[in-house]
């Protein structure tokens, strides 16, 4: 089964000194992060790193509505997506590049 962790984004942390210094025995195969609000996925080795980034106060706490993430868990794997919030439900944010919420690479 995939292992999957939520936490707070330490932003003084590159993504692996982060699961290095939260996870030192055994490292997640998922790792969903908050506080930032900017939506990003990305693949680094075997992990996946999600951050749904915000519903309510996306991008800096700019006053639209924001985003959600799903994740879905199937035969030991994970998959991740991103959606936009809209004014009658949501839709799936296009193809764009995620953004990095803090200009490190992970």
């Amino acid at each position: 089964a995939a292992k999957v962790s939520i936490t707070s984004r330490d932003s003084s942390l590159t993504g692996h000194e982060q699961v290095a210094k939260r996870f030192p025995n055994e490292a997640p195969d998922v790792l969903v992060c908050g506080h930032t609000h900017m939506e990003e996925i990305h693949h680094v080795g075997d992990l996946l790193y999600v951050n749904p980034g915000s519903p309510t106060l996306p991008h800096n706490k700019s006053l639209r509505l924001g985003t959600i993430g799903f994740l879905t868990i199937t035969n030991g794997g994970a998959q991740a997506r991103l959606c936009q919030l809209t004014p009658t439900g949501f839709e799936p944010l296009g193809q764009k590049k995620p953004r990095s919420s803090c200009g490190r690479i992970w």
